[in-house]
């Protein structure tokens, strides 16, 4: 019977120890990480993409950038226009045009390697509620790319005076 008190007196010691070691702190992260458009006063204003050529010829984003990261994203095409049948659609009774409207999260990495920085001067990432968006900085210009390669361009626009 002493023996089976002592093993659960040090089972529980053991226990009630190991539980009161200090707290570590994660591994750093190895990953850059990403600034707000705060950072980065360039990137606040308006941008746009008119698509003037492929399948969605005609239609157009309309990206407006905050100074505290946030902003609006509005995107319209017309799937019929350049192929005159729906462009990607499965089913005949699916509308023709594409509208998204809402909110953004913006995050800014600038380039380190001044080797790069006469492609790029930053990496852009836009969230919206679906989609990412990433873009390479250079002047007034984003240009979006993913795995595919080079997808378009949104410049900067400003309002007349």
């Amino acid at each position: 019977m002493a023996d089976n008190f002592s093993f659960w007196l040090l089972l529980v010691s053991a226990a009630l120890l190991g539980n009161c070691q200090p707290q570590q702190k994660p591994p750093a992260s190895t990953t850059p990480k990403l600034l707000t458009a705060g950072n980065l006063k360039r990137l606040v204003g308006t941008w746009v993409r008119q698509d003037t050529s492929g399948p969605y010829k005609g239609g157009f984003q309309l990206v407006r950038i905050n100074a505290d990261s946030t902003g609006t994203f509005t995107s319209f095409k017309d799937d019929t226009k350049a192929l005159g049948r729906a462009f990607f659609r499965q089913h005949p009774d699916f509308p023709h045009y594409f509208f998204m409207d809402g909110p953004l999260k913006v995050h800014y990495q600038p380039q380190r390697d001044s080797a790069q920085r006469k492609f790029s001067e930053g990496n852009v990432q836009i969230w919206t509620s679906r989609f990412r968006f990433d873009y390479y900085l250079l002047g007034d210009t984003l240009l979006e790319h993913d795995k595919m390669g080079y997808q378009g361009k949104l410049v900067r626009v400003h309002p007349a005076r």
